[in-house]
C-alpha cells in the first residue's frame, strides 16, 4: 500500500517592515533649528524605531536644517549606523546630494544629476527617486519607467515631494513639487506602482489617486497645519511611519512620540 504524506502546514512568507522618517531638519550644531530640538526628537525617534527593529529605515529627505550642511550628515551618520539596522537616503530640498554622497558614500545610487536608486528587501522591490532640485527631471523619469514598467509585482515608491496637490493649502501653494502633473501622470501609467510614500509636508495624510495611495510621513521636527494659509505649527511631537508588507497586503500607520515619553501613539 502506498502511502501519503501527512498535510504540510503553509509556508508563511516573511513579513518585511519599514521605517519612514522625513524632514529630521538636523542643524550643523546643537542648537535647536527654529527653537525645536531637531537632534532630541531625532534620538528619540531612532530609539522608539530600534525597538521595533524593522528590515529598513528609510530617510525620506530633509535630512539637513537649510541647505545640506556637512555637520548636520556627519552627526546624522553614526546615529544611523549605531542602530545596526540598513538604512536609504532620498534627498530633499533642504538637501546637497554632493555633500550627502561624501558623508554616507552613496556609489551606484549617485547619477550625473541626481540621487535615485531601486533595491530588494527580502524580494519586494522599492523605488527611491531625487526631488531635491524640487523638480524630477525627463532622464529621471525614463529611469523610472523602464524600472516599473511591465512588472506585475507591487512596487514602493519613495519620494520626498509629494508628486500631487494634497490639500495642504500652505505647501500646495508654497512648496510643490514642480513638475507634479508630468511626473503623476508617468507614475499613473505604472501599475505596479500601487504606494507612494512622501515627506516634505510636514503632516500625516493618506491620498487616494488613479488606484494609488499616497502617505505623507509627518516629520520628526514638527507637524504643520494642513488648512491654514499662513505658516502654522499645530503639532509638536515628532512623527514617524512604520510599513508593513506582508507580500499580498501592505499595512501602515503613523507613531507619535510625546513629550517626556517615548510611547507611541
Amino acid at each position: 500500500m502506498i502511502g501519503t504524506c501527512p498535510p504540510q502546514p503553509a509556508v508563511m512568507k516573511k513579513i518585511i517592515r519599514i521605517a519612514h522618517l522625513s524632514d529630521i531638519h538636523i542643524g550643523p550644531s546643537d542648537e535647536p533649528v527654529r527653537q525645536f530640538e531637531v537632534r532630541h526628537n531625532f534620538e528619540r525617534t531612532l530609539e522608539d524605531i530600534r525597538s521595533e527593529m524593522p528590515d529598513l529605515i528609510v530617510m525620506g529627505g530633509d535630512q539637513a536644517a537649510h541647505c545640506g550642511e556637512l555637520d548636520a550628515y556627519r552627526w546624522i551618520k553614526p546615529h544611523l549606523d549605531h542602530t545596526g539596522i540598513p538604512y536609504q537616503i532620498v534627498p530633499g530640498n533642504h538637501d546637497n546630494i554632493d555633500n550627502l554622497d561624501h558623508i554616507f558614500n552613496l556609489g551606484t545610487e549617485r547619477k550625473e544629476h541626481g540621487l535615485y536608486s531601486s533595491k530588494r528587501v527580502n524580494g519586494l522591490k522599492l523605488i527611491f527617486l531625487d526631488s531635491s532640485t524640487t523638480y524630477l527631471d525627463r532622464d529621471q523619469l525614463e529611469w523610472l519607467k523602464k524600472e516599473a514598467d511591465g512588472s506585475d509585482e507591487v512596487i514602493l515608491l519613495f519620494i520626498h515631494h509629494p508628486p500631487l496637490f494634497c490639500n495642504c493649502t500652505f505647501m500646495d501653494s508654497h512648496y510643490p513639487l514642480q513638475n507634479r502633473e508630468e511626473a503623476y501622470a508617468v507614475m499613473s501609467e505604472l501599475p505596479s506602482i500601487q504606494h507612494i510614500f512622501c515627506g516634505h509636508y510636514h503632516t500625516e495624510k493618506t491620498i487616494r489617486e488613479n488606484e494609488k495611495n499616497i502617505y505623507l510621513t509627518p516629520s520628526t521636527m514638527m507637524q504643520m497645519s494642513q488648512d491654514n494659509p499662513d505658516y502654522e505649527v499645530n503639532e509638536t511631537s515628532p512623527g514617524w511611519r512604520i510599513i508593513q508588507w506582508n507580500g499580498s497586503r501592505l499595512e501602515t500607520a503613523v507613531r507619535y512620540i510625546h513629550p517626556a515619553s517615548t510611547d507611541r501613539g
